[in-house]
């Protein structure tokens, strides 16, 4: 007896046209549900604010593993969003809870010399010691 035709006795590898033979399945039968949730966003947007959309989502792709919350986030602005970046952001997290995100008070810092980065020529490494550390 080959392994095909064992496999299919056993109702492995069976085709479309076996009616009537029920799939045999080992464990529990796998159920799947599929749940689609709609939801109203709001969003302000500017087209004078000094960063762009495209800036921020490193930051909210770093936050979403950690909350779901965020990944909603996320998905909203992942969407086609108009030109500008989104100054303002209400979002429903449940039926009476919402999410406001307010961008304000932002001051774009200088950039920084690569130099400030670069290693003196004069360091050596050593052991770090802290005080107070056992």
């Amino acid at each position: 007896m080959s392994l095909s035709s064992i496999s299919s006795s056993l109702g492995f590898g069976k085709d479309s046209g076996d009616e009537g033979v029920e799939p045999l399945f080992v464990g529990r039968e796998v159920m799947l549900t599929s749940t689609k949730r709609e939801f109203k966003a709001t969003v302000w947007m500017s087209t004078s604010f000094p960063l762009f959309v495209e800036q921020l989502l490193p930051i909210i792709e770093i936050l979403a593993p950690s909350n779901r919350h965020f990944e909603t986030l996320r998905d909203f602005i992942d969407l086609k969003l108009p030109r500008g970046f989104p100054i303002k952001i209400e979002i429903p997290l449940f039926g009476v809870l919402i999410a406001k995100i307010t961008f304000q008070n932002y001051t774009p810092q200088p950039e920084v010399d690569d130099a400030f980065f670069m290693v003196p020529e004069d360091y050596t490494p050593g052991e770090v010691k802290m005080e107070g550390a056992q």
